[in-house]
């Protein structure tokens, strides 16, 4: 069965649709379907890099210290062939995020991100997540003594 898409700012939010629906189920094989063989990450690095399996290594670890990590995308503004996503991110860390320890907290932080689609798949993502935020929810920083 196809989908007819009746016009490009359908496809970019079928796109938002579809990457959030695999994010919230945990399929990083659905990641892997929505993302060019050329996919380029900006976010959290010096220099980009080029990496069909980036999306998939960071969702990846973020499933692992988070078993119950939802991200719900609640504005989608399209522009051609970009779309910038305001969401929220929620989960409990039961597991180690990088150097991180489980601390058990919850957080709920916000997400913001560009992406660049080509043919219907993600090509390019630049994106901001409130780190501050996160690591005061789980207590990965020295207390705040505001």
């Amino acid at each position: 069965m196809s989908t007819v898409i009746a016009s490009p700012r359908e496809g970019m939010l079928a796109l938002a649709r579809a990457l959030e629906t695999a994010v919230n189920v945990h399929d990083l094989d659905a990641l892997d379907a929505l993302v060019a063989e050329d996919y380029v990450e900006h976010e959290g690095m010096a220099e980009p890099v080029v990496d069909a399996r980036a999306m998939r290594g960071a969702f990846g670890a973020l499933f692992g210290a988070f078993p119950d990590y939802r991200l719900d995308i609640e504005d989608v503004i399209v522009d051609g062939d970009r779309m910038a996503l305001r969401g929220v991110q929620r989960g409990t860390q039961l597991g180690p995020l990088g150097p991180m320890a489980p601390t058990g907290g919850r957080m709920e932080v916000l997400s913001l991100d560009v992406v660049r689609a080509r043919d219907g798949r993600i090509a390019e993502h630049w994106g901001l997540s409130d780190v501050e935020a996160m690591a005061r929810q789980l207590g990965w920083g020295p207390a705040d003594n505001g």
